[in-house]
């Protein structure tokens, strides 16, 4: 099979590992054969900017046959749309509109009611229980990608089988920059200020698993500077003077912020794959994570594990075994996870798939 046969449907969440797995998919494909939609409420959550700069459909625009018609005319023109509730029936539709056509749906928690003739692509596996019953009809989807080895075999559970693991990769915006010679935008300014007085201490990511609110435990003593990108700082109070929040970066401002950065610590309970981790990783600065089987089948030993990452005077002895380190990185794949690389694995999977 050739690439150019496959509609790729690009679902999910601004922000998330779901998101990124779009975002990376989307140089693999056909432009003419991608589509995207999105879950109102989340978006609307996450990234109000971008709700507020795509044409919402109502759930009446196509919860009738007679509706279809209308509703594919409309994603043919604009490629794009926010569906105003949830998203479970959308897939089973879209599917309607290119029959004899192979899918690809990169987030198959927004897919009901799926079809045989599709591909779908596997996250983590700590959904909510009230969606068992959706996750469990992707079973019979005859194409499966599982983002890791862990992820295949806690799927294979409930039976699921003919998995495919293709780990995933980086983009191309994440790159090595010499910080002296960017444009001093307030964001750099705001950086440089930051990373003349203390040393820098990252957190990515959103979601109950990430103990981010662990990490800024373990920095009340304001020795370090504690930088997070993520729209969670409602879940848990910083109160450190020497701290910073971020949200809403564009790729390449996540990138600056990265460049700045001199350790990453991400101490998380679970973790679907851990993209930023290979990201920092790219870029050779120290990465701080939980002993986890996950962390260590994604980064190997290029890593610092801690064991108790649960317990905040671990997780403080982590980021400074982390600031002090600066060898165990320089162990990190970074020709394996490139963009390239990653669109490689990606074009000979569905090149053996018939």
């Amino acid at each position: 099979m050739n690439e150019k046969d496959v509609i790729f449907i690009d679902t999910g969440v601004y922000g998330t590992g779901i998101w990124y797995t779009g975002m990376l998919l989307n140089e693999v494909y056909n432009p003419d054969n991608m589509f995207y939609y999105y879950g109102g409420y989340n978006l609307y959550q996450t990234n109000r900017e971008n709700y507020n700069s795509k044409e919402v459909i109502k759930t009446t625009s196509f919860d009738t046959e007679e509706n279809l018609l209308s509703l594919y005319d409309f994603v043919k023109q604009r490629k794009e749309f926010v569906y105003d509730k949830n998203l479970y029936n959308v897939g089973y539709l879209l599917q309607n509109f290119f029959k004899g056509k192979i899918l690809h749906f990169s987030c198959p928690f927004v897919n009901y009611n799926i079809n045989e003739n599709v591909i779908v692509t596997l996250h983590d596996d700590y959904f909510n229980l009230n969606d068992l019953d959706k996750v469990l009809s992707f079973k019979k989807a005859k194409y499966k990608i599982a983002i890791t080895e862990v992820t295949k075999k806690r799927y294979e559970l409930f039976g699921f089988e003919n998995m495919e693991v293709i780990h995933l990769g980086v983009f191309k915006s994440i790159k090595k920059l010499d910080i002296d010679k960017l444009e001093r935008t307030d964001l750099v300014n705001e950086l440089m200020n930051i990373k003349n007085k203390y040393k820098i201490v990252l957190t990515v990511g959103v979601g109950m698993y990430k103990n981010n609110e662990l990490v800024c435990k373990a920095l009340m003593d304001e020795k370090y500077y504690h930088i997070h990108i993520g729209n969670d700082i409602p879940l848990f109070k910083c109160s450190s003077k020497l701290f910073k929040n971020y949200i809403n970066l564009t790729l390449d401002e996540m990138n600056i912020v990265y460049n700045f950065t001199d350790v990453y610590v991400r101490p998380t309970k679970q973790e679907g794959f851990g993209l930023p981790s290979i990201e920092l990783g790219t870029l050779g600065i120290p990465v701080v994570l939980s002993d986890i089987e996950t962390n260590h089948e994604v980064m190997g030993d290029s890593a610092i594990y801690i064991k108790k990452y649960f317990d905040v005077p671990s997780i403080r002895k982590g980021i400074e075994e982390g600031l002090s380190d600066n060898q165990t990185i320089k162990k990190f794949n970074k020709e394996y996870y490139s963009y390239d690389a990653y669109k490689q694995r990606m074009l000979n999977y569905i090149h053996k798939i018939n």
